[in-house]
């Protein structure tokens, strides 16, 4: 028996999927291929993908909030920004 008869895929081809992003972020997903226990997942909103385990992927965002203990409140706005870019300007430069 093969090993790759041993691994069901849980999830199917084109279904929408969740993932937690940097443990702060949650993204959808939409799986575009399956292969030894990795699906290949692209971002529905942006262009680029992973691959990523089976175990990182969630068919709800309810049950991916539930897993990585993120709730609607802790995560970051469209708008926000994650880099101060108050750091980098002279005035930080010129105190040293």
């Amino acid at each position: 028996m093969l090993y790759n008869d041993c691994m069901k895929q849980k999830y199917q081809i084109h279904q929408i999927v969740y993932m937690i992003v940097s443990g702060k972020k949650i993204r959808e997903m939409v799986v575009m291929k399956y292969a030894d226990g990795f699906y290949v997942v692209r971002y529905r909103d942006a262009g680029g993908g992973l691959r990523v385990r089976e175990s990182r992927l969630y068919p709800t965002k309810a049950e991916a909030e539930k897993a990585g203990g993120i709730s609607k409140s802790s995560q970051p706005k469209k708008d926000e920004d994650y880099f101060d870019y108050d750091l980098m300007t002279e005035k930080y430069y010129t105190q040293f």
